[in-house]
């Protein structure tokens, strides 16, 4: 996945969306690939989003790319939180973690 996106802006510094919306591009190598589900995680602290401490989605179906609306506990202001998301394709294949935004 790449382009991720916060409320329609990439790694946006300043928005007091306690509920914001997601979106990504998919990028594959493999012809005709297509998104089956996906999952996020969020947190304050970018090295505890592969510490296994952060808010996650949980696996969740759906071709969705855009317009994802964050569903975990609603987001604290004036501080920086850090997301990535990887998906599902058509055969039950999960991606690696994006790269965080």
């Amino acid at each position: 996945m790449v382009n991720l996106k916060t409320d329609h802006q990439s790694t946006p510094l300043g928005f007091d969306d306690p509920v914001p919306e997601f979106s990504w591009v998919l990028k594959s190598d493999e012809r005709g690939m297509e998104q089956t589900a996906y999952e996020i995680r969020v947190t304050d602290n970018p090295e505890k989003l592969d510490a296994g401490k952060y808010l996650q989605s949980g696996k969740i179906s759906g071709n969705q790319t855009f317009g994802i609306q964050y569903s975990g506990k609603p987001l604290k202001s004036f501080t920086r939180y850090f997301w990535k998301v990887r998906v599902w394709d058509q055969n039950d294949k999960v991606s690696e973690w994006s790269a965080s935004s």
